[in-house]
């Protein structure tokens, strides 16, 4: 869930305007000297491309996420993907599960989990502690849990009607290695990784891109 997180926040996104009208299709890193025709995948965003596959699948992965969210299992209910929402189900016995979570993810790592509705008995919520993660506190009905969190390794917790969960994890920042073959990204320097969230330093400007360093794509 990492890898899907990342590239759902870096990768993803890139390939669609903000008003959801306009496309990309080529990697928009791989910026290379201007050639002396047009091109026919064009290097800025365009609201038309003469190809019916990729753009759909932008959306349709976008609209999709909250699918990826949570997941069932016997033991409860796994929290995969962190951000505002409201999970409203039933599970398979056909009792109702309702839980709220208020996050400003991916940008601090501040998560609370409220649940509105749960099954009678012990019911647990699974959490994912993301490798990226350089710490994690954990915080049951505003009591400290003295409990171990381990990176990569859901944690769960029995979760009445009116618990209220919240997580607390460090957004470690750290620098990743390039790939060794200098043409496939030629004008970055190097990347900063901020949680889930990939800075991007460049260099250098052309084919009306130019970035300063820390510009984030």
């Amino acid at each position: 869930m990492d890898v899907l997180e990342r590239i759902l926040y870096n990768v993803a996104l890139a390939g669609i305007s903000l008003d959801g009208t306009a496309f990309f299709y080529t990697n928009t890193l791989r910026q290379l000297d201007r050639m002396p025709v047009d091109l026919r995948w064009s290097r800025p965003r365009r609201p038309f491309l003469s190809s019916f596959c990729c753009p759909p699948n932008v959306v349709r992965t976008l609209a999709e996420v909250a699918d990826y969210a949570y997941a069932r299992s016997e033991q409860g209910i796994w929290v995969n993907l962190y951000g505002g929402s409201v999970l409203d189900t039933r599970l398979a016995d056909g009792s109702r599960l309702k839980r709220t979570q208020e996050s400003d993810h991916p940008w601090n790592g501040r998560v609370k989990i409220i649940v509105n509705a749960a099954p009678t008995g012990t019911f647990s919520v699974q959490l994912r502690i993301p490798a990226w993660a350089g710490s994690a506190a954990l915080s049951v009905d505003g009591m400290p849990e003295h409990v171990p969190l381990k990176p990569g390794v859901p944690q769960a917790w029995a979760s009445p009607p009116g618990r209220t969960i919240l997580i607390c994890r460090r957004q470690s920042i750290g620098f990743l290695g390039l790939d060794p073959e200098p043409t496939r990204l030629p004008r970055i320097s190097h990347v900063q990784a901020m949680g889930p969230i990939f800075n991007l330093h460049v260099f250098g400007c052309g084919n009306g891109f130019c970035a300063t360093a820390g510009s984030e794509v």
